[in-house]
Parts: C-alpha cells; sequence; structure tokens
C-alpha cells in the first residue's frame, strides 16, 4: 500500500527579479510549490537488470558496488530521499516490480511515464547544480505498477497492489 499526499508548500527560489549587484543581499524568494510526497508501508525494491556483458564484468566488483550504493540516498526527483538497505543477486525477478508497456501487454495495473538515461549521457548531462546544463538526455518511458487506486480526494490518492 502507498499514499500520495498532494500538498502545496512553501519553498525557497532563485531570486532572479532583482540586480545582479543585489542577488548578493537577497538571493532567494519565498513562492508556494505543489509537491506530492508518497508514504510507503513496505520498503521500496528496485531492481537493475544487467546485460550478460555487464554480469561478466561487473562479477568480479560486485563487493565495491553494493559499498556504491551504501552512500545512494537520493534518486528521482527534488526531495526524493530513501535509505539504502540491502542487495541481492537474482535471476528471474519476481511478481510486483513494474514492467515496461512495451515488454508485457497483457499486464494491468497503474501506468506512469517515467525518464531513464540515454546510454550516450554523461554525468554533466545529469547535474542538477550546473546550471550549463541543457540536454538531460533524458528517455521517457511508460511503465505499468501492479497497483489500484483503492480512494481518492483532492489531498490524497491511495493505492493498493493488485493480486494476481
Amino acid at each position: 500500500k502507498w499514499v500520495v499526499n498532494n500538498c502545496f508548500i512553501r519553498i525557497m527560489k532563485e531570486n532572479d527579479k532583482v540586480k545582479p549587484e543585489d542577488r548578493e543581499v537577497c538571493p532567494f524568494k519565498n513562492t508556494v510549490a505543489f509537491r506530492e510526497y508518497v508514504y510507503l508501508n513496505d520498503a521500496l525494491k528496485i531492481a537493475i537488470k544487467l546485460s550478460d556483458d555487464a554480469i561478466d564484468i561487473f562479477a568480479d566488483y560486485w563487493d565495491i558496488i553494493e559499498k556504491w550504493m551504501y552512500h545512494i540516498n537520493y534518486f528521482g526527483k527534488r526531495g526524493c530521499f530513501f535509505q539504502y538497505c540491502d542487495s541481492r543477486k537474482i535471476s528471474q525477478l519476481p511478481e510486483g516490480y513494474s514492467v515496461l508497456l512495451s515488454d508485457d501487454i497483457s499486464a494491468t495495473g497503474i501506468m506512469f511515464s517515467l525518464d531513464d538515461v540515454d546510454r550516450s549521457a554523461k554525468f554533466s548531462n545529469m547535474n542538477n547544480y550546473d546550471f550549463r546544463t541543457k540536454d538531460a538526455k533524458r528517455v521517457p518511458q511508460i511503465h505499468l505498477f501492479p497497483y489500484k487506486q483503492a480512494a481518492a480526494n483532492k489531498s490524497f490518492t491511495f493505492y493498493q497492489r493488485m493480486r494476481a
């Protein structure tokens, strides 16, 4: 089960309306922004699919990769934090993960458009803190999640896992 809470919150935004010489005094301004916060009552599980070549390349480095994963505490959009707990290598995904719409047309659930990263992307294409970043090299994909909307109003949406 998961609940998406819709909120308007106060944030600080770069003050682009002041003269450049006044930005040191007043670099930010208060404004209102729409945010969606998600509550999960279980662990979020993320699967990473590797090609056969990548499995061979990374086989000797799995311990190092696993240590790097402990340092990841943010993904997705602004304010999306999580804590890494565990990793496992498996050969077949169990039920319950999202599927690409093009992979499994028989799957049912809620559709979300998510961004993947183009294979040619470099860190400079994704760096949110570099204002020169122009081309993020995002590849939109539609995923099906095995959930259904159970309840909703203007403040929240409650989703439940669909049973097979």
